[in-house]
């Protein structure tokens, strides 16, 4: 009942939001082509690629195909590009940002989906734990009680 009033105010933000829909089926071409657009337009994207998988105590496991991304910006413009491993902590008023994990254009897709993700769950868990003790925002949606810490 609470949702039905609030749909309108949820659809204006992420239509202004610039959101960039991750379509899974046959409209997954539309998806790979609005994100090319945003990064030839110098526009930085944000990709939430968690799944509902712990891979430990700060960051889920994540879907890899999203990596594709940075083979199709490549073969449209010969550069390569970079993921930024990014971790938010609103508890103590936080964002810290790693190191670029740079795609390698010689290397194969399969190894390139595995080095990436691979590094940036590490990057991220390593940036967290970097802070002060702190409350885990985590992916699943679950009572805040059952938070868990970033020891």
């Amino acid at each position: 009942l609470v949702a039905y009033p609030l749909s309108p105010i949820a659809v204006y933000l992420i239509n202004s939001s610039e959101a960039i829909p991750v379509y899974k089926d046959t409209r997954l071409l539309a998806t790979i082509r609005q994100t090319l657009k945003a990064l030839n337009e110098g526009k930085s994207i944000v990709i939430f690629p968690e799944r509902n998988k712990p891979y430990d105590n700060i960051v889920n496991d994540f879907q890899t195909k999203f990596v594709d991304i940075a083979r199709f910006y490549y073969l449209k413009t010969r550069k390569e590009l970079c993921f930024v491993p990014t971790y938010i902590a609103p508890t103590v008023n936080t964002v810290v940002f790693g190191e670029p994990i740079r795609y390698d254009s010689n290397e194969p897709m399969t190894t390139q989906r595995d080095r990436i993700c691979s590094t940036l769950k590490e990057e991220i868990s390593t940036l967290a734990k970097a802070l002060p003790v702190h409350t885990v925002i985590p992916y699943l949606n679950m009572d805040k009680t059952q938070y868990p810490l970033s020891k």
